[in-house]
This record gives structure tokens, sequence and C-alpha cells, in this order.
């Protein structure tokens, strides 16, 4: 146990975030995520969420974990829209940056409390994800650990694919969606922990954050350019079913390919 390296995974807010009530999530990301990366990897789940949410969490994935996963939940102040923060009007002109403060406040108290935990707890840690707990994963995809030894500096991992688009983003064509470094895919991220830490001090970034108009994603690929951080892509292939809209799990899974970052 003390040779392996360590992930910390980050969750925050509610957990049936548009849940469809014929999967099953909690073995998704067992399945997909947890059981390829245990035998290699200490794994700790923090998990951040205003106090009506708690019981949920306890139920849908603390109780289900294996006993070698230590799962804590960190209670949270409702998101006030007033705190000073990347996204307020006077710096930030983006049609959807009340979204941007409701997702970013929540990631940024949510790591921070989760550093505060391991510090108290003298556990140091090497790799952050950041994912959500409405997504399918393929069943036939898993989270190579290979992935995490091949990270060049300043980079940051993210999936090929979009839960909600057709195609793989970052490989795009002649497209009229935009591709990087105009967007960046922020359903699941991954990261060395000094790169991590940079993504969740967003919040409080001091710089421009971009107006553009293809949503959050192109706020935070702005934000990855001003602080020189790159990004690759893995296939690891997902669904939102409980959301609206196209989704790639009932539109066909892409073909699979060789497993590597792109």
């Amino acid at each position: 146990m003390t040779n392996k390296k360590t992930i910390l995974i980050i969750f925050a807010g509610p957990a049936k975030h548009k849940w469809h009530p014929s999967y099953d999530y909690y073995m998704s990301f067992y399945n997909n995520i947890l059981s390829p990366l245990m035998p290699i990897f200490n794994i700790y789940i923090s998990i951040g969420c205003e106090d009506e949410y708690v019981h949920d969490w306890q139920v849908e994935m603390i109780e289900k974990l294996p006993p070698e996963i230590k799962g804590v939940i960190h209670v949270l102040e409702p998101v006030n829209y007033d705190e000073s923060c990347a996204f307020t009007p006077d710096r930030c002109t983006h049609p959807h940056r009340l979204l941007c403060i409701r997702n970013h406040s929540k990631l940024y108290y949510t790591f921070h409390k989760a550093l505060a935990y391991m510090n108290h707890h003298n556990i140091d840690f090497d790799f952050v994800f950041k994912m959500r707990f409405d997504l399918f994963y393929n069943p036939s995809e898993i989270f190579d650990p290979e992935w995490l030894s091949n990270i060049p500096d300043r980079t940051i991992l993210v999936p090929s694919t979009e839960f909600h688009m057709p195609d793989r983003w970052k490989e795009r064509v002649n497209s009229i969606w935009p591709t990087w470094p105009i967007l960046i895919c922020d359903q699941m991220l991954v990261g060395i922990k000094e790169v991590m830490t940079i993504y969740f001090n967003i919040y409080r970034y001091n710089g421009p954050v971009g107006d553009k108009s293809y949503g959050i994603e192109s706020v935070l690929a702005n934000y990855f350019v001003n602080n020189n951080i790159s990004c690759l892509t893995f296939d690891l292939q997902m669904s939102q079913p409980g959301g609206p809209g196209f989704t790639i799990g009932n539109g066909g899974w892409l073909p699979k390919r060789e497993n590597i970052l792109r």
C-alpha cells in the first residue's frame, strides 16, 4: 500500500442530478473507473454537497464502496452568487456566468475541503479526477491506468467524446463546432495534483476569463491557455441517460481504436 501512488476523486453537487432510474450509475463508475485503478493505486473519494444531499451520497456511493477505498462527504454552504470570484459581472460577460459560479464554486470548496482533510491525515496524493455521478460509461471501455504514466508536463486529460455530441471533439475538421483551444470537454478531467489545483482554482482566478459564446467549456479552455496548460484526450465514452438531447450511448458508441492519448 505505501508504495502505491494515490488518486483523489472529486464529486460536487447533488448525487442524483439528471439520473435515469433504469441505470446503475455506481456500478458503471465502479466497473469502468475504480476496478482498473484499484490494484495499482490508493484511492480516496471526496464529495462536496449541501446538507440536503448528504443522504443520497451516503446511500448511492459511500455505503457501496469497497473497504480499501475511503470516501468522505464534505457539507457545503449554499452557493453565494454575490461572492467575489472570477465570474462576477464586472469581470465575466459570458451568458452562462451564473452557471460557472454554481459549478465552479462547488468544485473549488470541495477540493479545498479535501485538501484540508488529506493534510490533516497526512495523506499525500499524486493525481486528481474531477468527475460527475450522472454518467454511464461504455461497458467495453475502461480508464486505462497507463494513461496516468504518460501525462506530459502541464497537461490535463479529458475524454475524446462529449455525452451530448456524436463525434470526437478534439479531432474535428471543417466542423461548425469548435475544438481545442477554443473549447475543452469538462465532463471529466484528470491530471497531476499541481495541474488540477490550477483547474479548481479558476473560481478565484484574477486574470481574464473570456466572453466566448460556446458555453462554459470555452471559458475553461481560455483559462487553461492563459495558464500554459494543454490537453490530451482518452477514449472512454460516456452518456447521460437522464439528460436532454443526444447521448452517445443512445446514439451508438463510436468504434473502438488504439488505446492511446491523443
